[in-house]
């Protein structure tokens, strides 16, 4: 199936598919056709959880690094945020660079206006589990500054996938450029 998805997404605006519960044990299994399309995908991928009880969360939450996939990702969210009338939260992880951070900073600064900016400092993914206890949707990019240029899905959105308790939407950078033009 995936091959077939893959195709589609070179002109889908957005691809959702579902996750599973396998047991206590293993907890949210993403599978591999969700993974792969994560990585491979022309248009962002939208990873749902099963259905449970608790009502569905009160704002987007949006993981930012700066790389040209978090760029796609954050008009994405926001986006997203619009149509759903909720609000929005930017993640931002600063580490020892300060210039980067600046950077990174002064890039979002234009959003203000439509997201609450959380400027934190430790590890992105745990810290991108945390901010968004209460959203109903995490938006990540496909791939960050970090890891190796190879991989495809970077660790992050691996993470994402695999523990976050909301839906994720994981963005390439390549929808960037389709979503400018929308």
């Amino acid at each position: 199936p995936s091959a077939v998805q893959l195709a589609e997404s070179q002109t889908a605006d957005l691809i959702v598919i579902g996750s599973r519960i396998t047991g206590p044990l293993l907890g949210l299994v993403v599978s591999s056709a969700g993974v792969e399309l994560s990585a491979h995908a022309h248009c962002p991928v939208v990873v749902v959880r099963p259905a449970d009880d608790s009502p569905p969360g009160s704002r987007v939450v949006i993981g930012y690094d700066g790389s040209p996939a978090a760029e796609a990702a954050v008009e994405f969210g926001l986006s997203y945020a619009r149509r759903h009338q909720l609000s929005a939260r930017s993640v931002t992880v600063l580490d020892d660079d300060e210039d980067d951070d600046h950077d990174l900073l002064a890039a979002l600064h234009p959003h203000a206006h439509e997201a609450e900016l959380v400027q934190a400092t430790g590890h992105p993914s745990e810290l991108l589990l945390e901010w968004s206890g209460d959203a109903q949707l995490l938006v990540v990019g496909s791939r960050g500054r970090g890891g190796f240029a190879g991989l495809l899905l970077g660790s992050v959105s691996q993470t994402m996938l695999h523990q976050s308790p909301c839906p994720v939407a994981v963005v390439p950078q390549a929808s960037f450029a389709h979503l400018l033009r929308r």
